[in-house]
């Protein structure tokens, strides 16, 4: 199975989903107002549990509804979810919904905020158009999504000036630079900010727990499109020594074995990622499904037919549920899947 090509557009923007969702979810270490409960659902969200995070911000938010650092927590869970699921077809109206009301305390509190705390407030606004702009684009939603991004990028510059050292601001504008001036070459006076980007990201790479995570999964991705694989897959295995149940870095892993023809490998470690998939509660069936065609690319491509239509077989058997039915990505996997079934099954 060839890698994917630069400049791929939607494609790109889906292999970025998690890539993206560093432009909202993980604040630098340094940012003001991090206390032991966002630290507690912030290792939550790193480690995939998404509802000991949701109870986490409950309890601050019962504490104080309007409290800045736990409605941009509650918006980086719900963004998490919905990309790590790819169920933002099915619930990212309600994202969007939420961001709104979220933006509107968060901008009520920039207006009143002075010094460091202003700063804090940019960012987080900033990213929660950034965080718009991802489900936007996502829904089909293009023109809007870059509208959004727009107002993402330039409120994290105003952030950048303020802060250098604010970390999160480079992660943001560095995935603008490399995605959107790339897939919107066609407007006017837009350049080719790729290489700038990259070199963004890289610096985002140097923040502390868990930001660091969003900028290293950002930068793997981005190497994978430039064809820089073992680099890509370097940074991968960096994150898997510490985390080596992280689906997140699974996906990415296995899909470097794949394109780089390692196929036993890409077996091997899409096996673990289905294990675990059908594991998390609720099961992740496109994170299944996903590792499944991989396990049947990769079959097909050592010529190991039969082991292919039995890997085929196995993914077919599962009882998918109609909601997950709804998600594009479990749709496609799952036609992948008969195809194979139809063209190999008989006569092979």
């Amino acid at each position: 199975m060839k890698p994917p090509k630069r400049g791929l557009g939607k494609e790109i923007w889906r292999a970025a989903g998690v890539v993206l969702l560093g432009f909202l979810t993980f604040r630098p270490n340094a940012a003001p107002g991090m206390n032991a409960s966002v630290d507690s659902a912030l290792v939550c969200l790193v480690n995939q549990e998404y509802d000991a995070a949701r109870e986490v911000v409950g309890a601050m938010l019962r504490e104080d509804r309007r409290d800045p650092d736990a409605l941009y927590m509650l918006l980086t869970i719900h963004q998490t979810s919905l990309l790590d699921y790819e169920s933002y077809a099915v619930e990212g109206h309600r994202f969007l919904q939420l961001a709104d009301s979220v933006l509107g305390i968060l901008e009520d509190g920039l207006s009143q905020s002075r010094g460091v705390d202003s700063v804090k407030y940019l960012f987080y606004v900033g990213n929660i158009y950034g965080g718009k702009s991802v489900i936007l684009a996502k829904c089909g939603n293009w023109f809007q999504a870059a509208r959004e991004a727009l107002t993402s990028v330039s409120i994290l510059k105003r952030v950048q000036e303020l802060d250098s050292t604010f970390y999160a601001a480079y992660l943001g504008i560095g995935v603008f630079d490399y995605y959107l001036s790339q897939n919107l070459r066609w407007v006017p006076f837009m350049a080719d900010k790729s290489d700038e980007g990259l070199e963004a990201i890289e610096l985002a790479t140097r923040a502390s727990f868990p930001f660091n995570y969003a900028a290293q999964n950002s930068l793997s991705w981005i190497l994978i499109d430039r064809g820089e694989f073992a680099r890509a897959d370097s940074v991968v295995d960096a994150v898997l020594s510490e985390f080596p149940d992280n689906t997140i870095f699974l996906r990415v892993k296995a899909r470097i074995a794949l394109w780089t023809h390692r196929y036993r490998e890409a077996v091997a470690v899409s096996a673990r990622w289905a294990e675990l998939s059908l594991k998390r509660n609720p099961v992740n069936w496109s994170d299944l499904l996903s590792a499944y065609q991989v396990i049947v690319a990769s079959h097909l491509e050592r010529g190991d037919t039969a082991a292919c239509l039995e890997s085929a077989a196995d993914a077919l058997a599962f009882e998918v549920p109609v909601a997950a039915k709804k998600i594009s990505y479990v749709r496609k996997h799952l036609a992948y899947m008969r195809a194979i079934r139809k063209e190999y099954g008989d006569g092979h």
